[in-house]
């Protein structure tokens, strides 16, 4: 679905949710479509410009695996690596637990931490997607950062309705406690696991998301 956004505040909250959704895309598995924007420099591109309409200044660090030499088997084994398996560092030959992109894993229980993710998505109607059977854990990383990505496409299209505050504030406070309660201790310690291993893109991408949260959370306490 697409929305056309005038208004400044609808333009910088899509903004938001633009990145959210190439945060999460990032982290998945990597798809062919993902590869060549990765490789030719297109998912740099996209989040530059997401970045450039944000409502609070942001640098985007790294290049993001632009000019990527892996191929595409490379690209794929670098994720099973990093994130299912662990192995030997290809940088320094030690061995590396994989680092897991589920929440439940870091700590506070696993039943519990998915049980209030999902109380999270249920609360605006939403629900796991499904693919080839198999459903995501909603502690997924990219779960989450999807249902901040549908949280703010939300708030952008009241704030392009011309919305007030009322109709804006059940958005902003839930991503405020959503990041709070969840990605905001979660992502950092994804990021402590990935970004010293120096893969491109992936190091790149788990920084952009640990900032790009800090951020976040600090906008939304500011005014939500």
């Amino acid at each position: 679905m697409e929305v056309v956004l005038e208004r400044q505040d609808a333009v910088s909250t899509g903004a938001r949710s633009k990145l959210y959704a190439l945060l999460a895309h990032g982290f998945r598995y990597p798809t062919a479509s993902l590869f060549e924007a990765v490789r030719g420099g297109q998912f740099l591109s996209e989040v530059k410009a997401a970045a450039s309409q944000l409502p609070y200044p942001f640098t985007v660090e790294g290049t993001l695996g632009s000019r990527l030499s892996w191929d595409r088997q490379q690209f794929e084994n670098q994720f099973i690596w990093l994130f299912d398996v662990g192995g030997p560092n290809p940088n320094t030959g030690e061995w590396e637990v994989p680092c897991f992109l589920c929440e439940g894993e870091y700590g506070g229980g696993r039943l519990k931490v998915m049980q209030d993710a999902l109380r999270f998505y249920h609360h605006f109607g939403l629900s796991l997607s499904q693919e080839k059977g198999e459903r995501d854990r909603p502690d997924h990383l990219s779960a989450e950062l999807e249902f901040l990505h549908a949280l703010t496409f939300k708030e952008a299209e009241l704030w392009q309705q011309g919305k007030g505050e009322e109709a804006l504030r059940p958005y902003r406070g839930a991503e405020r406690d959503f990041l709070l309660f969840h990605l905001a201790d979660f992502l950092p310690q994804v990021a402590a696991k990935v970004v010293h291993r120096n893969i491109s893109f992936y190091s790149d991408l788990a920084r952009l998301g640990e900032h790009f949260c800090q951020a976040e959370l600090a906008y939304l306490q500011r005014g939500a």
